[in-house]
């Protein structure tokens, strides 16, 4: 069963909790929240994965994943999700 709040959505992120991508962001908002993150980065062209700062909605839209970046960094308020 799909849960109630996926049931609409027509992607999916992976999350790598607590960690982050070093890279030049293409663009940078303040967000009420993950989901607001996620789906600005399915509107933007080019964007493929997000660090996202949970504490202080922090959304930063990447055109790079951790396989082109060449892996991720430990930290504690970003999480990084990858479409």
């Amino acid at each position: 069963t799909i849960p109630h709040d996926c049931a609409n959505s027509a992607y999916s992120f992976e999350i790598q909790p607590a960690h982050l991508l070093s890279a030049t962001p293409l663009k940078a908002h303040v967000v009420e929240n993950r989901k607001q993150c996620l789906d600005l980065c399915l509107s933007i062209q080019g964007c493929k994965s997000v660090n996202y700062n949970k504490s202080n909605g922090t959304c930063l839209l990447l055109d790079s994943t951790s396989q082109i970046m060449m892996g991720l960094s430990e930290d504690l308020e970003f999480d990084y999700y990858e479409n």
